[in-house]
């Protein structure tokens, strides 16, 4: 059953329990925050967040068919477009893999950006590159570059990468309502303290449950 749900995306007992401090966070959680973000922080309506099922949906289809199925969100007039990705190589498995990362369409710059608290590995960025190329139609951009985000703050523990994702997607929200984009400095601000503060914000699934869908 589910603990919390806002828009349809369910958080259950074991996503709830894994914002404890040392838990690698779950799926629906991250999911869970990027629709709080879209809802509640993305007032302007200029950055989109595409929920981790959708990502895993992307690695197993084309451009053209992500188009498709991604239409209804109008992700050409977006200015950021907000992926969580992890190191899955099983695509017959949902929830697979061991590291979240985000990875970010910037239009004015015609880039997607990823943000990796590890560094981004060679598999990370095979990940990244394979989901961008599936987002490069829905997103109007065929000739988008794609770039390895240098200044990506490290995470301090194995267990924090998927706040740290939730973390940078906050940023580029709060970044998008003005249409700007976080500069090196601005990232750095994603100290490890306030990254593991994260975790205990009412936010990430302390809310009641709605039925709205």
């Amino acid at each position: 059953m589910a603990v919390a749900r806002l828009r349809g995306v369910d958080v259950y007992e074991e996503g709830h329990d894994s914002i404890r401090a040392g838990q690698w966070v779950r799926d629906d959680v991250i999911s869970f925050f990027f629709e709080w973000l879209s809802q509640e922080c993305n007032k302007s309506g200029q950055a989109a967040f595409l929920d981790v099922s959708t990502s895993f949906l992307l690695r197993q289809v084309g451009p053209g068919d992500a188009a498709m199925i991604l239409e209804a969100l109008h992700l050409p007039n977006k200015m950021v477009v907000c992926l969580a990705i992890n190191d899955n190589r099983q695509l017959e498995m949902a929830g697979g893999g061991s590291h979240w990362a985000l990875l970010a369409f910037h239009r004015a710059t015609q880039t997607f950006h990823l943000f990796d608290s590890l560094g981004a590995s060679p598999s990370m960025i095979r990940c990244a590159k394979a989901s961008a190329e599936a987002l490069s139609v829905a997103v109007g951009a065929t000739e988008a570059s794609f770039e390895v985000e240098m200044a990506m703050p490290r995470q301090t523990n194995g267990c924090d990468c998927g706040v740290y994702t939730m973390a940078v997607a906050q940023l580029l929200c709060a970044a998008a309502q003005d249409k700007s984009w976080p500069n090196a400095v601005e990232l750095l601000t994603l100290t490890p303290e306030l990254v593991s503060n994260l975790r205990g914000k009412p936010q990430l699934v302390m809310c009641p449950p709605d039925h709205s869908s």
